[in-house]
């Protein structure tokens, strides 16, 4: 996340359309907690990148319910 910028991004990348899928990535660091929004772009670059290593790591964690 550091080596991709993530903290250096926007918040929001989107465009003025509707009807498309909106991507959120969320990280806390230190203590500190960043959240880009993506909708309707390929921005940032590395946006999907982090997205699949996310996606990849999820499924092979064992999901528990806080309820």
């Amino acid at each position: 996340m550091v080596r991709a910028g993530f903290f250096d991004w926007k918040d929001e990348y989107r465009l003025n359309v509707t009807d498309l899928p909106t991507y959120e990535i969320t990280v806390t660091k230190g203590g500190i907690g960043k959240t880009v929004l993506q909708y309707g772009m390929n921005e940032p670059p590395d946006f999907w990148v982090i997205a699949e290593v996310i996606d990849g790591i999820s499924h092979d964690i064992t999901w528990v319910s806080q309820l």
